[in-house]
C-alpha cells in the first residue's frame, strides 16, 4: 500500500474497489442517483457519525491544547 503526503499528514492510497464502495457514502445522492430505498438515509447517518467524531476530536484538542 502506498501513501501520499498531504502537508504533515500521510494518507494511505485506497484501491479502486474500496474507493468505489465508500464513495457512495461520501456524499448525499441526488434523487436521480437513488438506486434503492434508504440510500439517502444511510448517507445521512454516515455523515452524522463523521460529524460526531470530528466534534469529539475538536473537544479533545481544546481540552488538551496546552499539551502541544
Amino acid at each position: 500500500m502506498t501513501a501520499r503526503k498531504s502537508s504533515n499528514l500521510r494518507l494511505p492510497e485506497t484501491s479502486g474497489l474500496l474507493n468505489e464502495y465508500t464513495s457512495r457514502y461520501w456524499r448525499i445522492p441526488h434523487d436521480q442517483e437513488m438506486k434503492g430505498p434508504g440510500l439517502i438515509a444511510t448517507a445521512l447517518r454516515e455523515r452524522i457519525k463523521e460529524l460526531n467524531c470530528l466534534y469529539g476530536i475538536a473537544q479533545l484538542a481544546e481540552r488538551y491544547a496546552e499539551s502541544y
